[in-house]
């Protein structure tokens, strides 16, 4: 019993963390500069917090497993920032899986120092 029921969250973790595109981080990113600028409607407000917790808790957990050096007092809105610049100068990379667009441009903007 416990093998299949970590068969299904394990299914279900790994399906939400690559059910999205460049082309969804990039709707939910618009949808954030929109609330940002006051000028939100409909369902953005859910979809710039998606883009908000997507964004961060990749950052987060990239920066747990060191494979990102952010200083110290870098702003979650930094990470956000790097992102949608990102999205913003690769469009040709939109079909990609999110997780992966975000992991690129967080690696680019803080790459760890070699040893």
């Amino acid at each position: 019993m416990k093998r299949s029921l970590f068969t299904v969250v394990l299914f279900t973790l790994s399906f939400a963390a690559t059910a999205y595109d460049g082309n969804a981080l990039y709707e939910w990113a618009q949808a954030n500069d929109r609330i940002n600028n006051s000028s939100a409607s409909g369902t953005d407000p859910l979809m710039s917090g998606m883009f908000t917790g997507f964004v961060v808790g990749i950052s987060n957990y990239m920066i747990a497993n060191d494979d990102i050096c952010v200083p110290s007092s870098a702003k979650n809105s930094q990470a956000m920032d790097i992102v949608k610049n990102y999205l913003r100068n690769h469009p040709e990379k939109r079909t990609d899986d999110a997780v992966y667009l975000v992991n690129d441009a967080m690696r680019a903007a803080f790459p760890c120092k070699k040893k």
